[in-house]
């Protein structure tokens, strides 16, 4: 199924940057299966209901590139759960070893979905000036028994 929002040619290579990996770590076949591609394409549809207007819009707007970020941390997020088995540790060959460091791969996915969910208001904020807050906050007492959320 052809991409609807990462269209241009190379799109793999910016999912390969987050990471820092080149085409032998992270293949285009691995990066282009429906599961990974099609399913983050599929939640910034959901989650956008004017996307399509978004990318019919100038290409050099900032909606649309946050409507491709998007897309991209999507992607990386999908794919954080592999990312283990993927990278060695470490590489020893015979006259240097090569450290990948340690990464928390459950961090990473966390941090972005969050890329993702900041990604995604930037393209549901009105363009006419308005602004939207949907920050709840809480109010408690001297005891802290009682909570009351207010919008």
């Amino acid at each position: 199924m052809p991409n609807k929002i990462l269209t241009a040619t190379g799109w793999q290579e910016r999912i390969r940057t987050k990471f820092r990996l080149t085409s032998n770590q992270l293949p285009d076949a691995d990066i282009q299966q429906p599961d990974i591609i099609s399913m983050a394409e599929a939640m910034v549809t959901d989650a956008v209901p004017a996307w399509a207007s978004i990318l019919a819009a100038d290409p050099a707007t900032n909606k649309n590139i946050y409507l491709e970020s998007a897309v991209v941390n999507a992607c990386c997020a999908l794919l954080c759960p592999s990312m283990s088995q993927r990278l060695p540790k470490n590489t020893k060959g015979p006259h240097m070893t090569i450290d990948y460091g340690d990464i928390d791969w459950v961090k990473k996915e966390s941090d972005l979905w969050t890329d993702f969910r900041s990604d995604v208001g930037r393209c549901n904020q009105p363009t006419d000036g308005t602004i939207v807050s949907a920050v709840p906050f809480s109010v408690s007492g001297p005891t802290r028994a009682g909570v009351t959320w207010w919008n």
